[in-house]
């Protein structure tokens, strides 16, 4: 079990990594921090996640869902600049 969650861990991060690859290999160096920011945000976000699915006991606590939502808001306001207009 704790082998797949590792599993799990590495394809979220080899798939966040090749798509940012990608955009900074295809965009302009304006924009650079911002795609940083993103995906930087789209990794806690998924980590968060895949925390929750770990079979390990834990205690209840509201940092993973406070972690999660300010990774989100993150997110989703650096995608709106992204899209509206940093350029």
């Amino acid at each position: 079990e704790a082998l797949a969650g590792m599993l799990r861990d590495l394809r979220a991060g080899l798939l966040i990594g090749t798509v940012t690859l990608i955009l900074v290999l295809r965009d302009t160096p304006s924009i650079f921090g911002s795609i940083f920011v993103a995906s930087f945000a789209a990794y806690v976000l998924i980590r968060q996640g895949l925390l929750r699915l770990r079979a390990e006991p834990h205690k209840f606590s509201i940092r993973p869902q406070l972690t999660a939502v300010a990774a989100a808001t993150v997110l989703i306001g650096d995608v709106a600049t992204l899209a509206f207009g940093a350029r």
